[in-house]
């Protein structure tokens, strides 16, 4: 299968160091997730870059609506493998679908999650007694009566 891929201009890397480089000059971005739950990271950093991307509902699971419903997605493998086939035939540096990335920037954009990661960032830097810190002993006074 690799080899015919390769004949059709596709290439595979696996566990790339950073993908950065390889989102920047792809022309479709594949997520073909069978099972998870929670938000997918994956698709979020995909969603983040304005290549055309093409996924499973369970790639969309826990994204909002509005954003799922403007990702391609099937969970059937010849309608992902159509899917895949029309994105190609979009010029490369083609973006996805109009709106994607003003609504994703809305909703995972700095203005929204920025003040999330500065509270992230506060609790991180404030010391908190961790397993090997000895343990704090309080000091208590003892008062008594006659």
């Amino acid at each position: 299968a690799v080899a015919a891929w390769l004949k059709q201009g596709v290439e595979c890397i696996a566990n790339p160091v950073d993908v950065a480089p390889l989102y920047a000059r792809a022309r479709v971005l594949i997520n073909p997730l069978q099972t998870g739950f929670g938000v997918n990271l994956k698709m979020i950093e995909i969603l983040a870059n304005d290549s055309r991307a093409v996924t499973t509902s369970a790639g969309t699971t826990g994204l909002p609506s509005a954003i799922r419903a403007l990702v391609n997605r099937t969970d059937y493998p010849v309608k992902f493998a159509a899917m895949i086939r029309r994105e190609l035939e979009y010029p490369p540096g083609s973006p996805d679908r109009d709106g994607r990335r003003d609504l994703f920037d809305t909703v995972f954009g700095t203005a929204t999650l920025g003040p999330l990661v500065r509270e992230m960032q506060r609790l991180a830097d404030t010391k908190r007694p961790g397993p090997r810190d000895p343990p704090q002993q309080s000091v208590r006074s003892s008062q008594t009566s006659d």
